[in-house]
């Protein structure tokens, strides 16, 4: 059973994720191929798709997360900006999420460092993952993307801003 403070935060977490979104919709970047699904590629004849999500938001914050299917590999990639002297700090802990925003499931975590003059966080996923190289292998329980797929930076649990795939 839930606690009345447990709830308030939830509820309070989701309404940030839900302000977010309204405030700065996402903006579909590129598709190509089918509508398939995230598990299977797609409906086009070669199985390739591609969504695309941004969103900006305050203070001086920006993501976007791309999904791919080409070939039979599949990519997820992320990144997040925030300007820095703001709300955000290097060795912040953000996390992604993917689905809708009350049953998102984390799909990993990273801090953010700096690159040029912004703080940058980055996660990526590859299905042909190299040791040593910049995107991880999915997880086991890495959920179906489709071009309807939520996608959420999050810190301390709360989240920050969001976008949905297209």
């Amino acid at each position: 059973m839930h606690s009345k403070t447990g709830l308030a935060a939830m509820a309070l977490a989701a309404a940030v994720a839900l302000s977010a979104m309204a405030a700065a919709p996402s903006e579909a970047l590129a598709k190509k191929g089918g509508s398939g699904s995230g598990g299977s590629g797609g409906g086009s004849s070669s199985g390739d798709v591609r969504y695309t999500c941004r969103a900006t938001g305050a203070p001086d914050i920006s993501m976007q997360a791309r999904w791919e299917v080409k070939k039979g590999r599949k990519r997820f990639r992320v990144e997040f900006e925030a300007a820095t002297g703001g709300a955000y700090t290097v060795g912040q802990i953000m996390t992604v999420a993917v689905g809708p925003v009350e049953t998102a499931l984390d799909v990993g975590s990273a801090a953010l460092e700096v690159i040029g003059a912004d703080l940058v966080f980055e996660l990526g996923f590859d299905s042909k993952a190299q040791s040593g190289g910049d995107n991880l292998a999915f997880p086991p329980n890495f959920p179906t993307i489709t071009a309807a797929t939520d996608v959420t930076v999050k810190t301390g649990g709360t989240a920050v801003l969001g976008c949905t795939l297209r």
